[in-house]
């Protein structure tokens, strides 16, 4: 167990394999701060508060950039520097956002609005809307299975999994999974996505829904 100095009350952990490097968002301050296991210390970190408490992070990895969604202290989705971490561009879309999401595919970035009871989508490109697609109260968890082109969405208090088209954002089922479904890992290598439940751990085949069948 290595404590980290001065960070408490983490919101997220992110890892980035290319650099060998922890991205982490704390809920108690605005900012966002890179964190090197091996030497077991702060690099460095983009304490700009328009930033907001950072609650999930997704990695543009072909552009350089990664966004951001802050959970009570900004309205706003950012886009920073990979390199850098300097804030590029920002676009206002509400606050209390829980998970974001990034496809490079259709160059779309979800961020999940937890009261807004909807997924937000936004045009990396242009930082501009690109639509809503229609989920629960207390939309949540987030993630993209670039293979099958879906986009598989959570809400914590209705208790359903939305299978949407990561393209057009069409909702293709709404699964009864039970509540408080908080995460989702993909494996696109065998087609599936794993979540759990307050009614248990659920492994979900996507081909039903897959273009790629």
């Amino acid at each position: 167990v290595v404590g980290i100095p001065g960070m408490c009350w983490l919101n997220c952990v992110r890892w980035n394999a290319a650099e060998r490097l922890l991205y982490l968002g704390c809920e108690d301050r605005s900012g966002l701060y890179r964190y090197d296991p091996t030497r077991r210390q702060v690099l460095d970190g983009q304490v700009d508060p328009s930033i907001g408490d950072v609650q999930d992070i997704a990695f543009d990895k072909q552009r350089g950039r990664l966004y951001t969604v802050s959970l009570w202290k900004t309205p706003t989705l950012t886009e920073l520097d990979q390199r850098t971490l300097a804030v590029l561009r920002q676009l206002t879309i509400g606050g209390s956002h829980y998970d974001v999401a990034y496809d490079p595919g259709s160059k779309h970035v979800f961020a999940s609005a937890w009261y807004g009871s909807r997924v937000r989508v936004v045009d990396a490109r242009t930082m501009e809307p690109a639509g809503t697609i229609p989920t629960g109260l207390g939309t949540r968890a987030l993630a993209v299975a670039r293979r099958q082109r879906l986009l598989l969405a959570s809400s914590v208090y209705d208790g359903r999994l939305r299978v949407c088209d990561l393209d057009s954002g069409e909702v293709r089922a709404s699964l009864q999974v039970g509540g408080h479904v908080k995460d989702i890992a993909v494996d696109e290598e065998r087609g599936v996505a794993y979540f759990w439940s307050q009614c248990g751990l659920y492994r979900l085949d996507l081909s039903a829904w897959s273009r790629r069948r």
